[in-house]
């Protein structure tokens, strides 16, 4: 513990920085901690409004999938269509675009606090997945896999962030400890 201590010291602590600074620091950490953890259990992100639903059918074109996202294009419009893996099962649902010719999709606008983007560039959330007559994925196991991803986010992402701060509020602490402990060493040995 105390080689871990010295090389963050060595780090992060310039020489003659006074103790109360890592005393700050650690109340600082410790305080982002715990908003980090509160904000992950109040803060989720909603669900496309789907009473701005809009259908689409066409044919497919220019599919594009990454980890996070699979973005096609339909015949005669310009817009981008996105299906995020917010929305559950990106491999088949990709696998099953791959596959299609015509599709029936519904669509959501997304809310943008951005400059007007132009018709090629305008992107809209795919909630509903028609291709071929068959149902790919319904808007309600789109709904149900988001809500079940904001649920793991409540109980991994802010715990995760909260234990990375309260760590670093705790090295902070112990750095401030050892280096108040030092300072008061060295002050007896000059009153000695």
């Amino acid at each position: 513990m105390s080689v871990t201590l010295n090389l963050f010291r060595k780090l992060i602590w310039a020489e003659g920085t006074h103790p109360y600074v890592g005393f700050f620091m650690s109340g600082a950490s410790f305080i982002v901690g715990c908003l980090c953890l509160v904000l992950s259990y109040t803060e989720t992100v909603p669900f496309p409004d789907s009473s701005k639903a809009i259908r689409i059918t066409g044919e497919m074109r220019a599919l594009e999938s990454s980890l996070w996202e699979s973005t096609f294009r339909v015949s005669g419009r310009t817009e981008l269509f996105v299906y995020s893996d917010k929305m559950g099962e990106l491999g088949s649902v990709t696998e099953a675009l791959h596959n299609a010719e015509m599709l029936d999709i519904l669509v959501v606008p997304r809310e943008s606090t951005r400059k007007p983007v132009e018709p090629d560039q305008k992107r809209l959330d795919v909630i509903s997945i028609f291709a071929d007559g068959k149902s790919v994925r319904s808007a309600a196991e789109s709904r149900a896999s988001w809500n079940r991803d904001n649920e793991i986010l409540k109980w991994i992402g802010g715990p995760a962030m909260a234990l990375l701060f309260w760590v670093l509020a705790f090295v902070s602490l112990q750095i401030s400890v050892q280096e108040w402990n030092d300072r008061k060493a060295k002050k007896k040995l000059e009153s000695d």
